[in-house]
């Protein structure tokens, strides 16, 4: 549960810890 490092400020499974998410993030 650490901090996303997108910086949202937001926690990492709520952010681009998300799968669909990180497609978006292109990671």
């Amino acid at each position: 549960n650490a901090p996303c490092p997108c910086g949202s400020g937001r926690k990492f499974k709520r952010c681009h810890g998300d799968p669909a998410a990180r497609a978006r993030l292109g990671a």
